[in-house]
Order: structure tokens, then C-alpha cells, then sequence
């Protein structure tokens, strides 16, 4: 058994062990784990005292102290600890610092008022939005069929209008054309004032010419034409009556989407019409806006390949699905 003094004067040490710990008296804590390897001269051999307690606290503390010692050296190899030592009167150091930020926040105000950033943070916004629009839609390009014999005049010309048109072979139909002999509804301009675009160019239309397919084109050009000012859209056929038209983006999903990027158009009720739906661009598109011409064979390829002026970057790709 072990006597009430040898209790007594582990406790102490252990009190001393934690007290030496708080204060980070490295030297006690050293000379105290000197003392336990030696032993204490109040021990006796005979008498038995558990002192593993002890030494778990004792080797703890010290790898406490081994980790303290390394995290001090981290410290003094930092970057920021070394810019804070060539310090020498913080109090001068802040009053420095706070006198460039007013400086920058000054300068950022002036740019702010000089771009007007309210306005442009808004245009961004206006701009994405309806993007998030088309593709919601799956509008990927808008289409303009046309004869191969137009294309080198449409290169060099741009798309114009059907009062402007320079077309060389038309495949429109004369009944059609008296019937889109009106003003719209929205700017009351005529009809035959504006480019008709489809967004569907696997229409009716289409159908109706599946003869000469080997003689057409379709000219994919960029989404972001329905931007364009005095743009208007249509829900269906611009000949037929009952036909709405639009101007608003927000008013895209008025269009029966499900019929337009259908595979077809017979199983839909009015689908000949709704398969139909226009985009109209007043009076000329540039050729800057084309970015693709499909076409239906090898051979018409490489027919339009002979016309494109090798400046141009635009895709030409034979794609039969998309004809008849």
C-alpha cells in the first residue's frame, strides 16, 4: 500500500506538472520528467507507487510543448509575420492604409458614375435572360430557305426583303405572296418589307418543294436576330388568317413549341399553320449573321463550297434529316 505522505506528494506534483504547463515553465516541466526517470528519494524499493498517471500527463505536456515549438517557427517563416516586423508604428502603418482605400473607393465611385454600371448590370441582365429563353425553346438558329442559284447574290448582298430581293430563282408562291400583302399589326410595315425566317425549316413549305431539294439551301443564321429592332414573330403562317404576331420576347412561349420541334407536324390540330411560325426582320440581315448552310447532298456542298469566299467562316454541312 501506498502511504498518505506518498499520495500527498504525487498529487503535488501533479499540481506542479499542471501548473508549470499553464505558465509554459519549460524548465520546471524538464526537471520535474528528469526527476521521475531518476526517481524520488522518497521512494523506497519496498514500497510501490503508480506513477503512470504521471508519466502520461508529463509526456503529454511535452509533445504539447514539441507542437507549440513548431507552430512558432511557422509563424516566424510567414510572409505576413515577416511584413508586419519591418513595421515600425502600426499606428502609422493604418493611418497610411485607411488614406489609399479612401483614395480607391473614390476612384471606383468616379468609374461607377462614368460607366453608368446600374444600367449596364441591367442591359447584362435583360440580355441573358432571353438567351436562357431560347434555349429553354431549343432555338438554336433561325432558317431561311432559298434557292441555290440566290446564295452568291445573298453572299455578297446580304438577305434582303422580298420588295429588295435581287433573287435570281424564286421558289415562293405567287397566291402566298398576294395573301402577305398587308402591314403588320405591330409597326404597320408591309409584309414584303421584312426577311421571313422559320424556326422550324422542316415545314410545309419545304414539303411542298421536296423535288427540287437537291437545289436548296437552308441558311442557318444567328439566334440573337430575334433582338433586332422591329423584329416581329408569329404563332403560325403570316398568309393565314387568325395569325398573332408579336414583338415581345417574353411572349415566345405563346408559339405551340411542342408542334415546332416535333419530328412532324400531322398530329397536331392547325399544325400546318403553327409549323409555319415566322420570324420577320425588317428590310436586310447581313451575312455576318449566317453561321451555317445545310445542305442535302455531296453534291450541293460542293456546289456552295465553290461559291464561298474562303474569308467567310461559315459551316457547311449535309444534313438529309433536316430535308424530306
Amino acid at each position: 500500500m501506498v502511504s498518505d505522505d506518498l499520495k500527498q506528494k504525487a498529487h503535488d506534483i501533479m499540481i506542479e506538472l499542471n501548473s508549470a504547463y499553464i505558465r509554459k515553465d519549460i524548465k520546471t516541466i524538464i526537471q520535474i520528467n528528469l526527476d521521475l526517470k531518476n526517481g524520488f528519494d522518497f521512494l523506497k524499493i519496498d514500497e510501490k507507487l503508480d506513477i503512470e498517471i504521471i508519466k502520461q500527463k508529463r509526456d503529454a505536456l511535452l509533445k504539447a510543448i514539441e507542437d507549440e515549438k513548431l507552430e512558432i517557427k511557422k509563424i516566424l517563416k510567414d510572409e505576413v509575420f515577416e511584413f508586419l516586423e519591418t513595421i515600425d508604428n502600426f499606428d502609422t502603418f493604418f493611418e497610411d492604409m485607411r488614406f489609399e482605400l479612401e483614395n480607391e473607393l473614390k476612384e471606383l465611385q468616379y468609374i461607377h458614375n462614368d460607366l453608368n454600371i446600374d444600367d449596364t448590370l441591367q442591359n447584362t441582365k435583360d440580355v441573358l435572360e432571353p438567351d436562357l429563353i431560347l434555349e429553354k425553346l431549343q432555338i438554336k438558329y433561325i432558317y431561311h430557305m432559298t434557292h441555290i442559284d440566290n446564295l452568291q447574290n445573298i453572299l455578297q448582298y446580304g438577305l434582303l426583303s422580298h420588295n429588295n430581293n435581287v433573287a435570281i430563282t424564286r421558289i415562293d408562291n405567287e397566291e402566298v405572296n398576294s395573301r402577305r400583302n398587308f402591314d403588320d399589326p405591330i409597326y404597320n410595315k408591309n409584309i414584303h418589307n421584312y426577311v421571313p425566317f422559320y424556326f422550324n425549316p422542316k415545314n410545309p413549305m419545304l414539303y411542298v418543294k421536296r423535288n427540287i431539294q437537291e437545289n436548296l439551301v437552308i441558311l442557318a443564321f444567328n439566334r440573337k436576330l430575334i433582338y433586332s429592332d422591329y423584329a416581329i414573330f408569329t404563332d403560325g403562317n403570316v398568309s393565314v388568317n387568325g395569325t398573332q404576331f408579336f414583338n415581345d420576347i417574353n411572349n415566345l412561349d405563346q408559339l405551340n413549341w411542342e408542334c415546332l420541334n416535333a419530328e412532324t407536324w400531322y398530329d397536331f390540330e392547325d399544325g400546318k399553320r403553327t409549323r409555319m411560325s415566322e420570324l420577320l426582320i425588317l428590310d436586310k440581315v447581313s451575312i455576318d449573321n449566317l453561321q451555317k448552310i445545310y445542305c442535302n447532298s455531296e453534291k450541293t456542298k460542293q456546289n456552295v463550297e465553290k461559291l464561298l469566299d474562303n474569308n467567310l467562316q461559315i459551316d457547311i454541312e449535309v444534313n438529309r434529316e433536316i430535308f424530306f
